[in-house]
């Protein structure tokens, strides 16, 4: 049996979500299945709520029976705890962002997002490659979803954009721009957005948009304009459109601290049935 010399239980409430890892002799940080024996001695890390998410917490606890040098182990997993979150609700910007600006990610810690983020990891890719203004071979260097999904080239990122947004395409969650000139219309009294997570929104070309042949609007449930798709979004979404495919949209996350009005509103972009 694997003696570890620690072993951390990653929990989240309100996603219902337990991961559990080991810290061996070498500091690598790896998954494990959840203890047959009750562990003992744990130590809390820390203990938090998302107050942009609602009902979701985080906690982290350490079990070790000597003193070790669990920095790294917890400055990873402390980053992994308030990305997972803003994943699993759908604010794909904000955690990628968090990969990308604080997370300087070795091997092993590679081969945990992977397991760990695989469902969102599609989202991330798009969000890297489409979701920043100027792209250049020089992101890849320096890019953690680069590394880890394997990519070095510029048509890595291609093929798996022309596949993404292919006959097959599922699902995507991003977020709405140009809010900034639409909020007047849903600010309640209390100077809050008024709108709902999973109200259903609708897309609609904007073809006389004199800025986007491809431009996408996003109405809300009242047909009240809430935004646009981001520009490079809008491009395949747009071409989708036009060959027929039939779209539907939700809220599916509102961040009302966020430093922007660009980066509040998120919302689910899904094929019908």
């Amino acid at each position: 049996m694997k003696v570890w010399e620690a072993i951390f239980k990653l929990s989240f409430g309100g996603i219902g979500s337990v991961f559990w890892f080991g810290q061996d002799e070498y500091r690598h940080l790896v998954p494990i299945e959840e203890p047959s024996a009750p562990l003992t001695g744990g130590v809390n890390i820390f203990s938090f709520s998302f107050d942009d998410l609602g009902d979701v917490t985080a906690e982290l606890n350490m079990f070790r029976e000597r003193e070790i040098n669990a920095a790294r182990s917890i400055y990873f997993l402390s980053n992994l705890a308030r990305t997972h979150p803003y994943l699993a609700k759908g604010a794909v910007t904000v955690a990628y962002e968090m990969i990308e600006e604080h997370w300087h990610l070795n091997d092993c810690e590679i081969n945990i997002i992977k397991k760990l983020l695989s469902d969102y990891m599609p989202e991330l890719v798009i969000e890297s490659y489409l979701g920043v203004w100027h792209f250049d071979e020089g992101n890849i260097e320096r890019s953690n979803i680069a590394r880890i999904m394997g990519y070095r080239r510029r048509d890595d990122y291609e093929k798996f954009v022309s596949d993404f947004f292919s006959d097959d395409f599922s699902r995507l969650r991003t977020r709405v721009v140009g809010l900034r000139y639409r909020k007047h219309s849903f600010i309640s009294q209390n100077g809050k957005l008024d709108l709902s997570v999973g109200a259903p929104v609708y897309l609609h070309r904007d073809y006389g948009n004199p800025h986007d042949n491809y431009a996408v609007a996003v109405l809300y449930e009242n047909g009240e304009m809430l935004g646009w798709l981001r520009r490079t979004i809008a491009y395949h979404i747009g071409y989708l459109i036009d060959k027929g495919m039939l779209l539907k949209g939700r809220i599916a996350v509102i961040l009302p601290n966020a430093l922007k009005d660009d980066e509040k509103v998120y919302i689910e972009i899904s094929r019908m049935a």
